[in-house]
């Protein structure tokens, strides 16, 4: 496997985390206490996550470049 390819995995899984946050995000409304605080903990360790991969893909991608 290439830098390349690895970093085209970390894109798609960066990809994937977003899916998930988009499915999450409705649920804003529903909750409420304890429950929204941590839905908001878990959207924002997400949304890192995402970021995160998405970076290092992108930096892997470009490595030899």
């Amino acid at each position: 496997m290439t830098l390349y390819e690895l970093g085209t995995q970390y894109v798609e899984q960066s990809v994937k985390i977003r899916e998930q946050i988009n499915e999450l995000r409705p649920k804003l409304k529903t909750l409420s206490g304890n429950e929204l605080l941590e839905l908001r903990r878990n959207l924002a360790i997400l949304y890192q996550m995402s970021l995160d991969c998405r970076k290092i893909g992108e930096h892997l991608q470009a490595y030899y470049s």
